[in-house]
């Protein structure tokens, strides 16, 4: 995984970065039980997932296109993507689309 976001052009790379960080967050929070601090770091989980679904959607940098090169160069558990339809850019900007459209209803779930 880590390989995998070694490959991605910067605002794609630092946006996975903090999603990753976030959730991790979430986690945590979830955990130890604090209700109001679990119920923020879930709506900025819902922003950092919109912010990485149209940093995607939008190909920003060309960070669909270095995502669908890197799942197809990635072998997880010897899976080979490269013919897949995953590995496409289109389909990449596609998924890329709707994380931006889970992100903004889990937005307008949360009440700030």
């Amino acid at each position: 995984m880590l390989a995998l976001i070694a490959r991605l052009p910067q605002p794609l790379k630092a946006l996975y970065w903090a999603f990753l960080l976030v959730f991790a967050a979430n986690l945590v929070t979830f955990f130890l039980g604090g209700d109001r601090a679990t119920a923020l770091v879930s709506g900025l989980l819902g922003v950092a997932a919109a912010l990485v679904g149209l940093s995607i959607g939008t190909n920003l940098n060309g960070g669909a296109e270095a995502l669908a090169e890197a799942t197809k160069s990635y072998r997880p558990w010897g899976v080979d993507y490269s013919k897949s339809v995953l590995a496409s850019p289109r389909f990449t900007r596609l998924f890329g689309l709707m994380m931006f459209a889970v992100g903004i209803v889990a937005d307008f779930h949360f009440q700030w």
